[in-house]
């Protein structure tokens, strides 16, 4: 991945903190992604999506390779322990796979395999049982 003035991550991220401040969609008001549907939003190169990990205290940017790779950057909005480290940041490229019409992160010793639902004008969730995950948007 060529070098970027850092301006549409830092974009990103601004706009992806704004999403702590949305509370999640009612189960009625989302619909549950196909296998199909994931891999046209996911897997297409040049396909940026960006959102907020609620898990972990992370807004992140992502960009489509192709083949189910993808490069993210992110940053935590929060260290664990605010007197001995400032919040993190990085990048890692990664590869999902599609599993019975769920989006399954490859290479991780837990089970990553979330269900994605549509809840607004390119707005998404992801979903394991009753934890939500992460709430994402598609930018392209």
């Amino acid at each position: 991945m060529g070098k970027s003035s850092g301006a549409l991550p830092a974009f990103a991220l601004c706009v992806a903190v704004a999403l702590f401040l949305a509370s999640p969609i009612h189960a009625r008001d989302r619909v549950k992604l196909t296998g199909d549907e994931i891999r046209e939003i996911l897997f297409t190169p040049g396909k940026v999506i960006f959102g907020v990990d609620h898990r972990n205290n992370t807004v992140w940017i992502g960009t489509a390779l192709g083949d189910g790779d993808r490069h993210f950057y992110w940053r935590s909005v929060a260290s664990r322990s605010p007197r001995t480290q400032p919040p993190a940041s990085g990048e890692l490229t990664g590869t999902v796979k599609i599993v019975n019409d769920q989006q399954c992160a490859v290479g991780y010793a837990d089970d990553r395999c979330p269900d994605l639902y549509r809840i607004g004008n390119d707005k998404y969730e992801s979903w394991s049982g009753d934890t939500l995950f992460s709430t994402w948007y598609r930018a392209n």
